[in-house]
């Protein structure tokens, strides 16, 4: 009894698909124009001189001390 009742409350109800199917098509219609596909691409040119992040801090006297340190064990 029990499974028959199953089975029909199953098939009486739509399926998510059948419910979503029309409301996705209304949704999702692209609106895509396609551009020329002789036009000339816009490149962008930076200047001559590109510092994004600014001038560069000198470098702290750990880094320094260590790297002479790298230094002289190099040379031996």
């Amino acid at each position: 009894m029990n499974l028959v009742r199953l089975v029909k409350a199953v098939c009486a109800r739509p399926s998510i698909r059948e419910i979503m199917g029309p409301l996705q098509v209304q949704a999702f219609q692209h609106d895509f124009v396609p551009r020329d596909p002789n036009a000339k691409s816009k490149r962008f040119k930076y200047p001559q001189v590109y510092d994004p992040y600014g001038p560069r801090p000198p470098p702290s006297d750990k880094v320094v001390e260590l790297v002479e340190r790298i230094a002289l064990y190099s040379v031996v």
